[in-house]
Parts: C-alpha cells; structure tokens; sequence
C-alpha cells in the first residue's frame, strides 16, 4: 500500500515538473518575441562603421580652394599639410581657456536614429555642457547640436535598459531615471555618474543573460545592448 503511494506520488511529482519545463520553455519563447519586437519596432539598434568620412570632406574642401592632396607615400608638401592641420582643428575644442583634443571615433550606433559613438566616449556631451554654463547669456536653440543628440541617445537607452529588466525578470543594481539625461542643469560630476550607472545595469543584464565577459566592453552602452539583443534571438 505504501508503495503504491509512493509511486502515485513519483508520477505526480514527474507530471509537475514537465509542466513546469513547458511553462519555462513558453515563458523564454514569450520573452524572445517581446525583446525582439522591441528591438526590431521601438528601440531599433544599428552599427554604422565610419570610413574616413572626415578625412574625405577635407579632401574636398581644400580641392575647392585649388589645393591638391596626394595619396601615399607621396604626399604633396602643400595640401597635406593643409589636411592634417584642418583635421587635428576638426577633432579640438577650446573649452575653459584650454584646448582639448577630441579621441577620434570609429564608428557609430544609432539608436531610434539617434547616434551615438561606439567608442562609449561622451566626453563631447561634457564639453558642450561646459560651454554652455561659461555663456553670459543663453545660447540660441540649436535643434541639431551634440548635446542634444547625446543626451537623447543615452535618455533612449535607459529607457530600452528598464525595459529590458522588466521582461527579463532581472533587477538592475542601480537606479536610473532616463529622464535624468535630459536635465538641463546637471554638473559634469553627475552627467558622468549617471553614464556609469547606465554602463553597469546593460553589464549586469548582459551577464545574467549568459554573455561572455571577453564579448562585451565596459563603455561600449549600444554595442553591448545590441550584443544582448542578438544574443537572445539565437537562444
């Protein structure tokens, strides 16, 4: 009698836990749908490796002055020393009665058609936000300018992180308002913070999700979502 109970009690147990694999199984194919739709409808990721556009759009401004560049080892005396000078004044900024030099980028996301560098360097955000606190006035509205569309790109992104956290099922370790980017009177201090904190929530949900450490890059915020999403439609 005792064991009959037991066994009944076995097949009982075996029938929960298959339903419960293909409720899990359900369950992971339900979230690999909604990631993908927001990935694919709401928060579109692409990569947009850059040639040497700038190097290009310098070639053809001094060929409008009549300047001639050569290519290779050759390069003429004249225009090319037109074009490094004109390309290193390209990558400077003088902000707070110094120069800064500006790292060159390799590349862009976009992200809802906002750029954003691959590098993860958003240092220009912060040059832009030193400059317009140095104004005795207030600048005039510029709809197209770099503060704009970095702070935009970084607000869309915390957005799709919060998101992302919530079907996932995944509590992120730090608390991040998207619309902390968008703020108009923040110091360089928080702007940097709040970056940070954003680069760590995409880590730690790239890492709850199984992604390699050797994959993914600390600073990189686009490229390691984009890894993420790409990673859970090949579940």
């Amino acid at each position: 009698m005792r064991c009959q109970q037991l066994g009944t009690l076995r097949e009982s147990l075996e029938d929960k836990r298959q339903q419960l694999v293909e409720c899990h199984r359900r369950r992971q194919a339900l979230v690999r749908a909604y990631v993908g739709d927001l990935a694919r409808d709401i928060f579109p990721i692409e990569e947009h490796p850059w040639p040497d556009s700038a190097g290009l759009f310098l070639y053809l401004r001094l060929a409008s002055f009549g300047l001639c560049v050569c290519s290779g080892s050759g390069t003429s005396d004249g225009g090319g020393r037109e074009l490094r000078e004109l390309e290193e004044a390209q990558q400077t900024v003088y902000v707070r009665g110094r120069w800064v030099h500006l790292a060159r980028t390799e590349g862009c996301y976009t992200l809802v058609g906002v750029q954003l560098p691959t590098s993860g360097d958003y240092s220009q955000y912060c040059h832009w936000l030193a400059e317009q606190q140095e104004r005795a006035w207030p600048a005039p509205e510029e709809p197209c300018n770099v503060g704009y569309t970095l702070s935009a790109g970084l607000m869309y992104a915390a957005q799709m992180v919060a998101v992302l956290a919530f079907y996932l099922d995944v509590p992120l370790p730090h608390s991040l308002c998207y619309s902390q980017f968008g703020a108009r009177d923040e110091s360089e201090e928080d702007f940097r913070n709040w970056v940070a904190r954003l680069n760590s929530n995409v880590l730690h949900l790239c890492a709850s999700q199984g992604l390699e450490p050797p994959m993914l890059r600390p600073r990189t915020t686009l490229r390691n979502l984009s890894l993420l999403v790409q990673h859970q439609g090949n579940i």
